[in-house]
C-alpha cells in the first residue's frame, strides 16, 4: 500500500494519530529531487519515532532511533510504514 501526500498533507495512524505535516516537494532539478527523498524518508522515520513514544513502545522506538539517516534503506521504510498505518 502506497500513501500519497502532498506538501503539508498529514495522515492518521493506526492509533489515530496525525503525522507532522508532509515535507516540502521540489523535483525541478536532479539535487532538489534528491533532498525531497531524503526529507520524505525523515518525515516517515520521524513519524515512526513519535508514534512509538506515544504508544510506549521502547523495543520498536530503539529501532527507529537507531536508523542510520544517512543511509536509510527499504527495510527501515517499510518497517515504519507498517508501523505507523497498518
Amino acid at each position: 500500500m502506497y500513501i500519497y501526500l502532498a506538501e503539508g498533507e498529514t495522515k492518521l495512524t493506526i492509533i489515530g494519530r496525525q503525522t507532522i505535516p508532509f515535507p516540502k516537494i521540489d523535483t525541478s532539478t536532479n539535487i532538489k529531487t534528491s533532498n525531497t527523498l531524503k526529507r520524505v524518508d525523515d518525515w516517515l522515520i520521524d513519524n515512526a519515532v513519535i508514534e512509538a513514544r506515544i504508544r510506549n513502545d521502547d523495543y520498536n522506538l530503539r529501532q527507529f532511533e537507531n536508523i542510520n539517516r544517512e543511509n536509510i534503506t527499504s527495510s527501515d521504510k517499510d518497517s515504519a510504514h507498517l508501523y505507523l498505518f497498518k
